[in-house]
């Protein structure tokens, strides 16, 4: 990789599982929210794992290996995603393994010219971002806010464990990116997925402020009723899910200052 044209920055939040084996790609289609068929044609692609109630237990970005498919997630839910997948996978000549150890996940920010010439996963992100997953240490920038704000501007929202099963993968605008095949046929929580889609009104919604608040944290509207919870932020930036329909939203921050907040 060439230094000059690129800043690579260290992403030691994600961990990676593999699913390998002979019938990955299909067992994989009926619990992953993209069309896996896609993935093993080589293009990388946002997804989640749903539960029966179509409740996200996970997202990541999945592409495809020799063997298999490789997950990127939050590093937390990889032993999760296990046991939850692990009681329907037996079923399958498919087998899965938590590789964090063995797969490491940097960011890529482009200045200039893209030059690649190692043998990682280039997984392409934007026309300024991509995503590098190599089995070999690199040496990376371990300060990675310039990456995080630049998914946030984007409305990106990877779920972290407090966020298991609680929110439907438009709540997170994951239709909006690409991380949804409504045509595909049948996953876990499909059903639910498509109705909210194509017959419901979604009540809770993804906004974008300014302001110093963590991930957790509750929002008040200005009556002081709870608006919603903080999914993610960096520096002054933040998104959240509010249980509103409007374009912009009046909120007070919980050390007392008000923030205007956009849809995503």
């Amino acid at each position: 990789m060439n230094d000059q044209s690129s800043q690579l920055l260290s992403l030691p939040e994600f961990g990676f599982l593999a699913v390998t084996g002979r019938d990955a790609s299909k067992f994989m289609q009926g619990y992953a929210t993209c069309d896996l068929n896609r993935v093993a044609q080589g293009e990388p692609l946002p997804a989640a794992i749903c539960n029966i109630k179509g409740r996200m237990i996970t997202s990541f970005r999945i592409a495809a290996i020799p063997d298999g498919l490789l997950l990127r997630m939050h590093s937390a839910l990889v032993p999760e995603t296990i046991e939850f997948l692990s009681k329907y996978i037996v079923f399958s000549k498919a087998e899965m393994a938590d590789v964090s150890d063995t797969w490491h996940c940097y960011g890529c920010m482009f200045y200039g010219e893209k030059d690649y010439s190692d043998e990682s996963l280039l997984i392409p992100v934007s026309e300024e971002r991509a995503e590098i997953w190599s089995q070999s240490p690199i040496t990376a920038a371990n300060d990675n806010l310039i990456w995080q704000q630049a998914e946030i501007a984007e409305g990106l929202v990877w779920l972290a464990p407090e966020s298991v099963d609680t929110y439907l993968p438009q709540m997170l605008n994951y239709h909006q990116l690409g991380a949804i095949d409504f045509e595909k046929g049948c996953y876990l929580g499909q059903e639910i997925v498509a109705r909210m889609q194509y017959r419901g009104e979604l009540k809770r919604r993804l906004y974008r402020g300014t302001g110093t608040i963590n991930p957790g944290e509750t929002l008040k509207l200005i009556d002081g009723s709870t608006a919603g919870i903080v999914v993610r932020s960096a520096a002054d930036q933040f998104l959240c899910v509010l249980q509103q329909t409007d374009p912009k939203v009046e909120v007070r921050l919980p050390a007392g200052e008000t923030a205007t907040l956009s849809l995503a």
